[in-house]
């Protein structure tokens, strides 16, 4: 042993330090074992609730009705509007039963048969796809 003038050396482990060092893996133990319980034995109703916790956006649709000015006048009406997407190449083959859907689509429409057929012929010679010329729709 190192003679220090009569001054005793302190232990290297002060009463302090290892009550720090107890509680420190202690914590660190019991943190370590939450997480394997959440992991391991609550994950799969953890995870089933945070996928029930999403956010969902649905479109409402105004109900304003009319909107009038100070003197009564309609400056706001509402009316339906839709939109008819045709896609030809998705029409039936037999042209029996394709004319059959033209003609289901313009009772829908209230756009006469004649019309339906002239403007999707227009629309598919306009964009470059051509089937069988007009007798694609003309069939029957």
């Amino acid at each position: 042993m190192i003679a220090l003038g009569g001054v005793t050396p302190k232990a290297r482990w002060s009463r302090r330090l290892i009550a720090a060092a107890s509680l420190a893996v202690l914590m660190v133990g019991g943190l370590s074992v939450k997480l394997a319980e959440l992991q391991v034995t609550d994950g799969a109703a953890l995870a089933g609730m945070a996928r029930a916790n999403t956010v969902h956006r649905i479109v409402l649709e105004a109900d304003r009705g009319i909107i009038y000015d100070r003197h009564g006048a309609a400056l706001v009406t509402n009316s339906p509007v839709w939109n008819l997407e045709v896609t030809p190449a998705a029409l039936p083959v037999d042209a029996r039963a394709r004319m059959t859907e033209l003609s289901e689509l313009a009772r829908i429409t209230g756009v006469p048969e004649e019309k339906l057929v002239a403007d999707l012929l227009a629309l598919v010679t306009k964009n470059g796809v051509r089937f069988s010329g007009r007798r694609y729709f003309e069939q029957i």
